[in-house]
């Protein structure tokens, strides 16, 4: 996937975006629920679609102050706060 720069985390075997203070959890062909996608952004979800990929981040995450995403702020050029979840291909909700 372009435009993105992963380390890949061994444990979950997810890709995280190299932010200091937020992650972002890259899937491409396992199914993510939405009791998943809560716990990795920490609350309630909202999406944003672009491109045939879904960005899931958590929808209270500037009330609750959390911090700027950097990487998914750019890529969708607006604010992004906390962790985000990207779901590309197979992992695509309908």
């Amino acid at each position: 996937m372009s435009g993105f720069d992963f380390v890949i985390d061994t444990r979950d075997n997810t890709k995280r975006a190299p932010s200091g203070d937020t992650n972002t959890h890259y899937f491409d062909e396992e199914e993510v629920t939405l009791e998943q996608a809560q716990k990795l952004v920490g609350g309630y979800v909202q999406m944003i679609d672009r491109g045939g990929i879904q960005f899931l981040f958590n929808e209270d995450g500037l009330m609750r102050g959390l911090p700027v995403n950097t990487e998914a702020s750019q890529l969708l050029e607006t604010q992004i706060v906390g962790d985000v979840v990207v779901l590309e291909g197979e992992s695509r909700w309908v």
